[in-house]
């Protein structure tokens, strides 16, 4: 068997070839990573039994997109412009936070970089 052979998986229903869409679960042949209750799981499959060999908390945290050891983690927060008043419920603002994380050590998975943008996050491609 060649390399890439070992080492393919399945892969999600992209609209386009090669390109690489979010979602709140990826998998390759070495993990599975998932995005649960604000945390990056990580899920080392080395030794064929599924088992949690990481996580990190990413308050937020709504969708991944990977590229080999790295985890680009898509995620929003809300914060208020403007207190309540009478009737009124706080007036907020939506941004969308963008956490890049290393994972070339699957049992701790490092932030590398936090940028937070206002607007509210749609979609991505990568």
């Amino acid at each position: 068997r060649s390399a890439q052979a070992d080492n393919a998986v399945s892969e999600t229903n992209n609209q386009e070839a090669g390109v690489d869409e979010p979602d709140f679960v990826k998998a390759d042949s070495r993990r599975i990573l998932a995005i649960a209750d604000g945390k990056l799981l990580v899920i080392s499959l080395a030794s064929g039994v599924p088992k949690l060999s990481g996580q990190l908390e990413i308050e937020g945290a709504s969708e991944l997109i990977t590229y080999g050891d790295r985890a680009l983690v898509v995620g929003s927060s809300y914060a208020s412009v403007a207190p309540a008043t009478g009737r009124y419920a706080p007036e907020q603002i939506s941004r969308t936070v963008l956490t890049e994380v290393d994972l070339s050590d699957s049992e701790s998975p490092k932030v590398r970089r936090s940028m937070t943008l206002s607007g509210t996050y749609r979609t991505a491609r990568l």
